[in-house]
């Protein structure tokens, strides 16, 4: 009785031993994979240069971590948007159901430049891309994505008009939104950050339509230095 005990004992060892190797080996090759197929098939599906350090994905638990983001302009090496991390977490069950679903999206120490040249924003081709009729139909047998959590920590942004010319900045920038859904079509969120280049705090939350760009916005200032009208 003993020795089948033993025997029993020995061979559950032997086989949680293998099952972890396996989930550790597949983890660790999955990530560079990831990585991989983000930088081939990205101007396949975004219309932009995607680039990156390194990509943690665990595929047990949905979660993707990605490192020293950067995405170009539209066919240009000049950056877009760079982020210190990217993080995201998948609900796996729901892509059995045909639903793609990010839960949380975070962005740290996000960099980014809206440029407006005459009339032309630099990034008109997204919007564009993923606007409404451009995306699948929405009968109960395509594909959906939502996107149900996005956050920006310590993010600086900044704005440039080409002709009058504007050039200014805000730091500090914090987002927390509950992001959007496949059959919706406005996204809310709450803000705050700091005026870059002078004196001046700003918070307050909007709600925007990104089907025809309507939106409301409520916001208070804090000693703000509103010396950009001048420009």
């Amino acid at each position: 009785m003993k020795l089948a005990d033993t025997r029993l004992k020995k061979g559950l060892l032997i086989f949680f031993a293998t099952l972890l190797f396996v989930i550790l080996n597949l983890i660790v090759f999955i990530s560079p994979l990831a990585k991989y197929l983000i930088e081939k098939y990205d101007e396949q599906y975004t219309g932009r240069q995607i680039k990156l350090d390194l990509a943690y994905v665990n595929p047990f638990t949905g979660y993707i971590y990605l490192t020293n983001v950067r995405i170009y302009e539209d066919q240009s090496d000049t950056l877009f948007l760079t982020a210190n991390s990217v993080s995201a977490n998948f609900s796996l069950i729901k892509m059995f159901r045909h639903v793609y679903e990010i839960t949380e999206l975070t962005l740290n120490k996000p960099k980014g430049f809206i440029i407006l040249d005459k009339r032309e924003l630099n990034f008109k081709d997204l919007i564009k891309k993923f606007s409404k009729k451009h995306k699948p139909d929405s009968s109960p047998s395509k594909i959906h994505f939502n996107l149900t959590g996005i956050k920006i920590n310590d993010g600086e942004f900044h704005y440039r008009e080409l002709m009058s010319p504007v050039d200014y900045f805000i730091r500090e920038l914090n987002v927390n939104s509950t992001g959007l859904k496949w059959d919706t079509d406005t996204i809310a969120a709450s803000f705050s950050f700091l005026s870059g280049m002078s004196e001046g705090k700003a918070e307050g939350n909007f709600t925007i339509n990104y089907d025809n760009l309507d939106f409301r916005l409520s916001t208070k200032i804090h000693h703000y230095d509103l010396y950009i009208i001048e420009q």
